[in-house]
């Protein structure tokens, strides 16, 4: 895998989306002189924002291949694209960044390009550094770099904010240091700087400075920023919000009421010991009810028990939902399974259980308001694409403490293609394409259009193991309209919509049909 990553700082440009174009499937298109484009008309592989004006897009391409590619920006509300211009390499002749992928080592190859420029771009400079004086300490903290290619992170020191050395290399999923044997009383300047794997390095962060004490510090952190919500099953919420930077910070406490308006105290506190400094901090609550209406709030504390102010307030309601799903005469090999773009459930899926002939069933919690989109599996094989944005089941979790959906493998099949007919003696013979698509296909029916623009159907059985079916009982010189249906196998039963239409005259003919 590589990870594309481009920086756009200093572009210039108000971006709404970036792009991808190379001379490799999985990086779009070749044309690297078209100077206009679009992505609905050109196979552009669309980047993810990751912050900091950084997009960044990770694509499996074979080792030692020589790749051509540039970048592509759709800026200004997504009215207006740009491409890079100006590049050469030793690979084409014609405008492309280019690069040789090293042979395989089993980890990610990051390349970190800046807009416009060529060469491997430096790490922006470090943000969000703190100091906090303890007794002859100082903790530091800041915020992670994004690029991909960091490091590590050199720390520099000085007493007079003059000259500086440095005091520490600090690896790069690193965001705290705690600089010891110094002396109380005196001011000590910090400021870092990051390096990549090439040794390019960043501009200075900003600096910062503090003297350490004996004095109890009475400054409280920040209150965390960023708190989301996510289905965690069964009564339960996941919750997850940014770190804090604070080089004295102890950890998080999490509190819930049924008010939105409630106090932060120990009454409403959820976990009993402060929840661990992690690069990626989360609580679960496994206590919640469905259908009860909870608001949460995220407090940071530090070293001397200062906390924060309540992050936002967030209100959630868990829904209970029930699947059902008729997988018909589907050979399911005793195993089926719900996937979801949902946290908990996940695209890889849950196991469903057996709750009757054709039926299976699976129950869990969802978040009122979110937005699901679901299909149903089996082993070796997935319901196809439906008619929505997404391709899936879609739905939006409504208010209802217990809500329960009767699904069909597919819902209603594909319609009948290729119908065809051939007059006989008072008779019709109809012809059509075999339906392959739909997995739980029980076979078909046959209708006639009455004058009143209704349909009869024709065969007092499904029609299986055949794709062609003969009409009796007709009257020679009358012309007939007839049209055919594939139906679905298992206890709830589905008709496709009708196949196109043949009108038939019956007369003096007798239909013989051929073999070897």
């Amino acid at each position: 895998p590589v990870k594309f990553q481009v920086d756009m700082t200093g572009s210039g440009f108000n971006v709404t989306t970036m792009y991808m174009k190379g001379n490799a499937y999985n990086l779009g298109r070749f044309d690297f002189n078209q100077t206009y484009v679009m992505a609905d008309i050109d196979p552009l592989v669309k980047m993810d924002y990751i912050g900091r004006n950084i997009w960044e897009k990770t694509v499996y391409l074979d080792p030692t291949m020589n790749i051509n590619y540039l970048y592509v920006c759709n800026h200004n509300n997504g009215t207006q694209w740009y491409n890079e211009y100006g590049f050469s390499n030793n690979y084409a002749y014609e405008n492309a960044r280019g690069f040789t992928i090293p042979a395989s080592s089993g980890d990610t190859f990051p390349l970190v390009r800046l807009w416009m420029t060529g060469g491997d771009a430096a790490p922006q400079a470090p943000q969000g550094l703190t100091a906090v004086g303890q007794n002859s300490t100082i903790k530091l903290g800041w915020s992670l770099n994004l690029e991909a290619d960091v490091n590590r992170y050199e720390l520099w020191r000085s007493t007079d904010d003059v000259t500086y050395n440095v005091v520490s290399n600090v690896d790069q999923g690193v965001i705290n240091y705690t600089d010891n044997n110094i002396t109380n009383g005196t001011t000590y300047y910090y400021k870092m700087k990051a390096a990549d794997v090439a040794n390019n390095f960043s501009a200075f962060s900003s600096t910062v400075s503090t003297k350490p004490t004996t004095s109890a510090d009475t400054v409280a952190p920040a209150h965390p920023s960023g708190v989301v919500s996510q289905n965690g099953g069964l009564n339960t919420v996941v919750f997850k919000w940014n770190y804090n930077t604070e080089g004295d910070l102890a950890g998080y406490n999490v509190y819930r009421n049924t008010s939105a308006n409630f106090a932060l105290s120990a009454a409403n506190k959820l976990n009993i010991a402060p929840i661990a400094a992690t690069l990626s901090p989360q609580w679960i609550d496994s206590t919640a009810q469905a259908g009860t209406q909870y608001y949460y709030a995220v407090t940071a504390v530090d070293d001397f028990n200062n906390q924060s102010d309540s992050s936002t307030v967030l209100g959630v309601k868990l829904a209970r939902l029930t699947f059902h799903v008729d997988m018909g005469n589907i050979n399911t090999a005793g195993n089926v399974i719900i996937t979801a773009n949902d946290h908990y459930v996940t695209w890889t899926g849950k196991n469903m259980s057996d709750s009757g002939p054709f039926t299976w069933i699976y129950t869990t919690d969802f978040i009122v308001g979110s937005a699901l989109q679901y299909k149903y599996g089996t082993t070796d094989t997935v319901e196809q694409d439906f008619a929505t944005t997404s391709r899936n089941r879609e739905l939006t979790i409504a208010d209802n403490p217990s809500q329960t959906f009767e699904d069909d493998w597919q819902e209603f099949p594909d319609a009948v293609t290729g119908l065809t007919g051939t007059p006989d003696s008072g008779a019709a013979w109809l012809f059509w394409t075999a339906n392959t698509a739909d997995k739980d296909l029980d076979g078909y029916n046959v209708y006639k259009q009455e004058a009143t623009g209704g349909f009869t159907k024709m065969n007092s059985s499904v029609i299986r193991g055949t794709t062609k079916y003969k009409v009796t009982g007709l009257t020679n010189g009358t012309t007939y309209s007839f049209a055919a249906r594939a139906i679905d196998s298992g206890t709830l039963t589905l008709e496709s919509p009708n196949s196109n239409t043949v009108n038939i005259t019956p007369g003096g003919y007798v239909y013989v049909d051929f073999r070897n």
